[in-house]
C-alpha cells in the first residue's frame, strides 16, 4: 500500500509497531488494521517532511542573519 520494500523502508520498524499497537488494541481485521497503519504512516511521514522543511528554512533564515541566536549585537 505504501509502495515501499519492508526491507529497505527506513520506518519499517514503527510501522510494525502501529500494526502490533493496533491488534493489541482489538482489532482483527487484517484491512482495516494495514488501512489505519497505512494512514498512520502517510499521516507521520508528511508531518516529518513538514517539520524538516520548517526547520531548513528556520537555518537558512538564521543563517543570513549572523547566527542562529539572532544578530550579534556585541
Amino acid at each position: 500500500m505504501l509502495g515501499r520494500s519492508p526491507w529497505t523502508y527506513p520506518h519499517a520498524q514503527r510501522l510494525a509497531r502501529e500494526v502490533m499497537r493496533l491488534f493489541n488494541n482489538g482489532k482483527r481485521d487484517i484491512q482495516l488494521i494495514t488501512s489505519l497503519a497505512v494512514i498512520n504512516e502517510q499521516t507521520i511521514g508528511s508531518e516529518t517532511e513538514q517539520g524538516r522543511r520548517r526547520h531548513s528554512t528556520h537555518l537558512s533564515h538564521s543563517a543570513s542573519h549572523g547566527s542562529i541566536f539572532g544578530k550579534h549585537h556585541g
